[in-house]
């Protein structure tokens, strides 16, 4: 598991709206924990889609990164402990825990290296 948090990625995600609500693709881990799915690039994101089956009703989004860390909470509030980068149907490149990801985000925005 890859320990270098995310705080200089401006990643894309995937997502469709459900009840007025925006829904995230997220990908299982082995552990079968579910993880939010990031990629580094529309290309990738668009990749995945395709791959995964997931219809156009899916979009690709590129959040400003306040509105990224309010996802990445939003995930670790029902459940999600991880994300992945660049996933396929097999395997991710990187894999995160979202607490560590938060934990650099705020150090970052309070200027404190700890």
């Amino acid at each position: 598991m890859e320990s270098n948090p995310v705080h200089d990625l401006e990643p894309f995600l995937l997502y469709v709206e459900a009840e007025h609500q925006a829904e995230f693709a997220v990908w299982r881990l082995a552990s079968g924990e579910s993880a939010l799915a990031l990629f580094a690039d529309r290309e990738s994101a668009e990749r995945y889609r395709s791959a995964a089956e997931l219809g156009e009703i899916w979009h690709v989004y590129q959040p400003a990164p306040p509105v990224l860390q309010a996802i990445l909470e939003a995930c670790q509030a029902h459940g999600i402990e991880f994300a992945v980068l660049n996933p396929d149907l097999n395997q991710a490149h990187r894999i995160w825990r979202l607490t560590d990801v938060l934990e650099a985000a705020e150090r970052a925005s309070t200027g404190s290296d700890d």
